[in-house]
């Protein structure tokens, strides 16, 4: 409903019969006003059987030109008092008149303010928002209203009378209106039927008329009133619970403190802690995530009644960690695939399966916290999936020491025992050369046999051990590898994901890709393999040890070769370095020229450009080839030299051996070094060479890291849009408004938003038009949070954008972008996405799109496959499926950005339709102005500014940019 054009002048007429509000409420009640000066608040406060009352609870201020009726509460409320409190100054214009049949304001001036009336009431006493699925009352003549059916409007109050049955207020079952009585049904209220009930729309000045208006208005605002009474019950036990779930927490917390500190004397004590007195999902999930230091808060009191699959997918976007579904097959309980949280079969209750040291699974109660251990009886039990949560990158720029801890996180046990068998290695690699040097000095010098069979069933055994302690070394870290693996690209995937807008906005597609590509080939690179040198070539030292114990003097010439073939492979390194850093960038670059070419390759071949397109890529990857060449011929350079200096550093050690500076004396070393001693020394230091040269190598291909960390560098030390200090949102009304908002994209450019101001309500549909490049898309941008304004503010609710997490926010939103596309896939997935919903709800959403025809007509039908691009489809076609994306869940805020360009004017006609029935608040951007003629505003903009609001009729009456952008159109 809009104001009538004369109201503001018949309210200022009123002033000289307007009263004081004194005088006003000193008259009997109930009584009827319009506030023409100043405010009335609204307050209701218990009166306790000791006739002393409790604090006031602010129910509604009526602000100048709305309704108010003051009556007094009947018999039901008696433990209640209404108060009303007027500000100093403020004037009323008594009613009474025309509640008896008396001309009435201009136009439809009363039953506006009624309307606004009714809903600050209506908001101040409802605890929920309108059912997505409702019917909407038939103007026309009785309609039926079966048990538990909700009806209500899309706008516009209408005045519903019961002629059969009764219904409920908001699903409040003390809430009743009983067979004739009218409902003054707000667009932010719901009725729903109780058993069979019949009811009509009446015409509001039949009301009035039939002199019910009065009556009417009474017995809705007490019952308005009893559910904001029953309100405050709910959010006073809210409140309680809230407090207790925090004496509970802290409860918690201490005894795992103190069963920590019992696990110092009692290292069999399980490390699972009972999570009971909670939400058992809840409790479910803090016991799976403890081990994997995932922290999940408390559930909001408005998921508490959801199902507790929803329950735990609340939990993991309020933990802000990724979960995925696991499928039980098998002896999957034989099997490690971390902590899960799974259901019983019969009742659905969660269960904790947590993996112990035996190999198994063992299933914990969050009720109780028993727990026991998992077989074939009571894996029959569970049902067929299970939940698994992936850890998150902490939100802040991340260093190569947070990858690694994130990805090692939970896996000391492998890492110790890897450390145990690189030891025992270590430990048997010098047992060989010691062996060999006691052989020739004493075993074969005394042809001693038995001693000699003893010494070679010795070092067989050592080689057994040795190959059996690097098998299972390898096997555990293939599982260290496979687990770190996983967690580490789902944890770089969801950083990404979770990157401001912003961000992309500074690299191609292609060049994208290549980036956080590197961070997968950091990790690979940090594979097995290295990780086997680089523990090699630490417990090298016991070699080291070795030497000095067997010469001094050759140890530190041992060293000293070690030290130059380091520093001649430094040297080559570092020229490789220079290489791969700019053929990484090379990379990138071609990379992005590929993936441009492909997208383009229709307009290619329109321009006939393929010869210097070909020309341009070839510059390219000749140029990203010759230094690849280069590099590898260095890597050649580095492994002849390698091999070349052992050879050499051996022929150094033989020459030494035969010189007297061996033994430093004149005997020569050959008396000083016997045989055995020789044969150790040169076995040990064959060993320290290869070990340490490897290790060495190790450290230096860490180096050609450099370029692909400095590729990820901008991916990981982004900020990423989710700030666990912000708000997140829960429950979105739906209204908006923006103050002031400045916006330009360059800070020496012009300003593309210029003091933009507006507001929208809840449930209200609001159109912005106006010329190309006039700031109404980066309007839509700033509104979803893509784009920071440089000064100025949004508001969600009352609540300001930048204080609220956006990933929350848009989960209840609706948005077509000018630029949308559709992903590969289905068209079930295309318009469900990862959301728990039904075919069902992909088919009702496209009925509402007017797609439902189109789909049925396809091969097959809703899980029809689309390539990329969706080629198969027309324009209209995928307008209407990134339409049926937005509604299927049914926001409370729905962003159109010329979602309706490619529709044709019945099709148009039909979503247009669809999307005014909607309960939610619609902001639509439209070039085609046929759209938004029903807009209860419109707002027109030039050149980054407001020009005009206004609804459609009255944007036309007026000269202006709307009326010439109109006629335009129309001719």
């Amino acid at each position: 409903m809009t104001r009538d054009s004369n109201w503001t002048s018949w309210l200022a007429a009123q002033e000289s019969i307007a009263v004081p509000a004194a005088e006003f409420f000193r008259e009997g009640s109930p009584r009827a006003a319009l506030v023409i000066e100043g405010a009335v608040d609204l307050f209701l406060t218990e009166i306790k059987q000791t006739g002393t009352a409790q604090a006031l609870r602010a129910v509604y201020r009526i602000t100048a030109g709305n309704f108010l009726v003051w009556s007094e509460l009947p018999d039901q409320l008696a433990a209640y008092q209404a108060r009303f409190v007027a500000l100093p100054g403020t004037r009323l214009l008594p009613l009474d008149s025309p509640m008896a049949g008396a001309p009435l304001p201009p136009g439809n001036e009363l039953e506006v303010s009624i309307a606004e009336w009714i809903g600050g009431l209506v908001r101040a006493g409802r605890s929920g928002l309108v059912p997505s699925q409702y019917l909407e009352p038939d103007p026309t003549e009785p309609f039926p209203l079966g048990n538990a059916e909700v009806c209500a409007v899309a706008s516009a109050m209408r005045w519903v009378e019961i002629i059969e049955g009764q219904v409920t207020l908001m699903g409040n079952e003390d809430l009743l209106f009983p067979a004739g009585s009218v409902v003054c049904l707000h667009a932010d209220a719901w009725i729903a039927g109780c058993a069979e009930t019949r009811l009509q729309v009446l015409d509001f000045r039949q009301i009035i008329i039939d002199r019910r208006l009065l009556s009417t208005l009474v017995n809705m605002q007490t019952v308005l009133l009893q559910a904001f009474i029953v309100k405050l019950g709910t959010d006073d036990v809210a409140d309680a619970q809230r407090l207790q779930a925090r004496r509970e927490e802290m409860g918690r917390q201490m005894e795992g403190g103190l069963r920590r500190l019992a696990g110092l004397l009692d290292p069999g004590l399980p490390e699972t802690t009972w999570q009971g007195g909670i939400d058992p999902v809840l409790s479910a999930c803090r016991i799976v995530g403890a081990p994997l230091d995932i922290s999940f808060p408390d559930l909001p009191s408005n998921a508490l009644h959801l199902p507790a699959d929803e329950r735990l997918a609340v939990l993991a976007d309020m933990a802000r960690v990724q979960k995925r579904r696991v499928a039980l097959r098998g002896h999957w309980w034989a099997e490690d695939a971390g902590p899960m949280v799974g259901f019983t079969m019969e009742s659905g209750e969660p269960v904790a399966l947590m993996p112990d040291r035996a190999g198994g699974y063992s299933a914990v109660s969050p009720h109780t916290g028993e727990q026991q251990k998992v077989d074939s009886v009571l894996a029959t039990t569970l049902a067929h999936f299970a939940y698994s949560f992936f850890r998150s990158l902490p939100a802040k720029p991340i260093a190569i020491i947070d990858l690694v801890r994130l990805g090692l996180s939970g896996r000391r046990r492998e890492l110790g025992m890897v450390l145990s068998m690189a030891m025992l290695l270590g430990i048997l690699g010098t047992l060989a050369p010691l062996a060999m040097g006691y052989l020739f000095d004493h075993v074969i010098p005394e042809a001693n046999r038995n001693q000699l069979l003893q010494m070679v069933m010795a070092l067989l055994g050592a080689a057994v051990a040795a190959l059996l302690f690097s098998l299972f070394r390898s096997e555990v870290l293939l599982r260290l590898e496979t687990s770190t693996e996983s967690a580490l690209q789902a944890a770089i995937w969801d950083r990404v994901l979770k990157l401001h807008v912003r961000f992309f906005r500074n690299y191609s597609a292609g060049d994208l890709e290549q980036r956080i590509n590197a961070v997968n080939l950091i990790y690979q690179h940090l594979s097995g393999t290295t990780i086997s040198g680089l523990l090699g070539g630490l417990f090298s030292f016991l070699n080291l040890a070795l030497l000095f114990y067997l010469s001094p003097m050759l140890a530190l010439v041992a060293l000293g070769l070690v030290v130059v073939a380091i520093a001649g492979n430094g040297i080559l390194a570092y020229l490789i370095l220079r290489k791969e850093r700019q053929n990484v960038a090379l990379q990138g670059k071609l990379s992005s020229r590929v993936l441009d070419y492909l997208n383009g390759i229709a307009k290619l071949r329109v321009a006939a450009a393929e010869g210097r397109a070909f020309a341009r890529w070839a510059e390219t990857f000749a140029q990203e080839k010759s230094l690849h060449i280069d590099a590898q011929i260095l890597r050649n350079a580095a492994d002849v030299f390698v091999s070349t200096f052992s050879v050499m550093a051996s022929a150094v050690i033989f020459y030494l051996v035969a010189q007297p500076f061996a033994g430093g004396n004149s005997a020569g070393a050959g008396n000083l070094l016997s045989t055995g001693t020789f044969v150790a020394f040169t076995g040990t230091f064959a060993n320290f060479f290869l070990q340490f040269i490897g290790f060495s190598n190790t450290l230096l291909s860490l180096l050609h890291l450099l370029p692909q960390l400095e590729r990820a560098k901008p991916i990981l030390e982004a900020q990423p849009e989710a700030d666990p200090v912000r708000t997140r949102v829960h429950e979105l009304r739906g209204h908006i408004s923006a103050s002031n908002l400045v916006f330009r994209y360059r800070q020496d450019g012009p300003p593309i938003l210029d003091s933009v101001s507006f507001s929208a309500r809840e449930g209200e549909f609001l159109a912005v038009v106006g010329p190309s490049g006039s700031g109404k898309s980066t309007l839509m941008r700033l509104l979803l949070g893509f784009e920071r304004a440089e000064s100025g503010s949004i508001y969600f609710d009352g609540k300001d954008l930048e204080d609220l997490d956006l990933q929350s926010l848009r989960k209840h939103m609706g948005v077509v972008l000018q630029s949308g596309q559709l992903m590969p896939g289905d068209i079930y997935t295309n318009i469900v996405g990862a959301l728990n919903l039904t075919v069902d709800d992909a088919w009702e959403a496209a009925r509402l799109c007017g797609l439902d025809a189109d789909i049925e007509a396809m091969p097959m039908g809703m899980h029809t496959m689309l390539a990329e691009g969706a080629s198969t489809l027309s324009g209209g076609q995928k307008q209407r499926i990134m339409i049926a994306r937005a509604i299927v869940r049914r926001p409370r805020v729905l962003l159109f950005d010329e979602a309706t360009s490619a529709l044709d004017n019945r099709t148009q006609a039909l979503v247009s339709h669809s999307v005014e029935r909607l309960k939610a608040t619609r902001i639509v951007i439209a070039h085609r102005l046929s759209t938004i003629i029903n807009a209860d505003r419109i707002l027109v903009m030039d050149r980054g500014r407001i020009v005009q609001a206004g609804t459609y009729s009255e944007l036309m009456e007026q000269p202006g940019l709307f009326r010439e952008l109109a006629e335009r159109q129309l001719a």
